[in-house]
């Protein structure tokens, strides 16, 4: 039966249970902005525990972006929590894959989430049989108890947390670590930026100065703003900066950028940059506007000021999901935009549609406010670059 604490006591314990381990293995199954939420405390870990060698494993499309930062041993995607309709047998082979791979077991495993755990990653640790393995509990939310009330049974140790704050306090406080420092740069966070990924950068990025980021990529549709919703945003940007105005995202954002830039006038780099130099390319933006993406959360991580828009109407409880406090941009001056209302039948707490829906609801010139705010004449005057270090 899994030990049940308090984080007030269980940070201690956790503490003590991580200095004796010399075998650790961090679980962390997410997306690309919770990894990067995580950041700061897995780079706080890894100065605490210098001896100690640790495991993490990652989303398969995590694992490019976890393969940028110094927080590991070993570093290893797994496949299992890209499934759908895992078996138990899935689990046996991935638990049994990471074993081999990894030469043994380990002392202790974290889980390191908070809400409910969609990639069978608590069987996942269970499988591995560590001798202590330490996550949040079912408990934490009514939600999580309800869709998986034998998630418990898994572990030896986990806490009850019910209090709703930013994932960025969660995810250190389940490694004994202190809050994370007011800017992820004092975090340690160490970005690895060798010289193919510097060439890369001179030869693609062609920004020569100041410039405004924009982040238009994002995992869900709702997420997103329609065409004509960032063109008039960019549009309304492009009279009030003097400066460019440069357009983030993936691969498969590319044709969606490449109308927005038609429209508007602004440089699309979309699939051209990878993780590394993208956060170098960010270092020189004075602000960015995104949607709640990963551009949002590696902007902040390089220290500039976020303006983010999002799908929950300004009505909506800002604890849920989209509501800002637990997953907004950490550790920047950041502005949360929001549609005033919810559109159609929408819920106030956030959008429920499987497209671009709500989130259009966002007034161009709030957006405009807000960057003359945070990062207008007299705002941010650059970011603090990261410590290189050479692959």
């Amino acid at each position: 039966m899994a030990v049940l604490m308090t984080l007030t006591a269980a940070n201690a314990q956790i503490r003590s249970a991580l200095a004796q381990s010399k075998r650790i293995c961090i679980v962390k199954p997410d997306a690309l902005g919770d990894f990067l939420l995580a950041l700061p405390a897995l780079c706080a870990m890894r100065g605490c525990y210098p001896d100690s060698h640790i495991t993490l494993l990652t989303n398969p499309s995590v694992y490019p972006l976890a393969t940028c930062f110094d927080v590991a041993d070993v570093l290893l995607p797994v496949p299992l929590f890209a499934k759908q309709g895992v078996s138990a047998q899935d689990v046996q082979m991935a638990a049994q894959s990471v074993l081999t791979l990894c030469g043994g077991g380990f002392d202790t495993t974290v889980l390191l989430r908070w809400d409910i755990d969609y990639y069978a990653a608590a069987a996942l640790v269970f499988a591995m049989n560590s001798p202590q393995r330490i996550t949040y509990g079912a408990q934490c939310s009514a939600q999580k108890l309800a869709r998986t009330p034998a998630f418990d049974s898994f572990f030896t140790h986990v806490i009850d947390d019910q209090k709703v704050e930013h994932e960025a306090l969660k995810n250190a406080a389940l490694l004994g670590m202190d809050p994370p420092a007011p800017y992820w740069q004092s975090a340690a966070a160490t970005l690895r930026s060798g010289p193919a990924v510097q060439a890369h950068l001179a030869t693609e990025f062609t920004v020569g100065g100041p410039y405004i980021a924009v982040g238009i990529s994002a995992s869900m549709a709702r997420k997103k703003l329609s065409l004509a919703r960032w063109k008039a945003i960019l549009e309304a940007l492009a009279k009030r900066f003097p400066v460019p105005l440069v357009v983030f995202g993936g691969p498969e954002d590319n044709g969606f950028a490449e109308q927005l830039c038609a429209a508007s006038g602004a440089l699309n780099y979309c699939g051209r940059l990878g993780f590394a130099a993208t956060f170098m390319a960010l270092r020189n933006a004075e602000g960015i506007v995104a949607v709640d993406s990963f551009a949002k959360h590696a902007a902040a991580l390089a220290g500039v000021p976020v303006v983010e828009l999002s799908c929950q109407s300004a009505l909506g409880d800002p604890a849920a999901e989209y509501g800002g406090v637990r997953f907004g941009a950490w550790g920047v001056a950041s502005w949360l935009i929001k549609p005033p209302f919810p559109a159609d039948d929408c819920p106030v707490h956030g959008c429920l549609h499987s497209d671009s829906h709500c989130i259009n609801g966002i007034d161009p010139l709030a957006v405009v406010s807000a960057c003359v705010e945070l990062f207008g004449p007299g705002g941010n005057q650059g970011a603090v670059p990261f410590q290189a270090i050479s692959e």
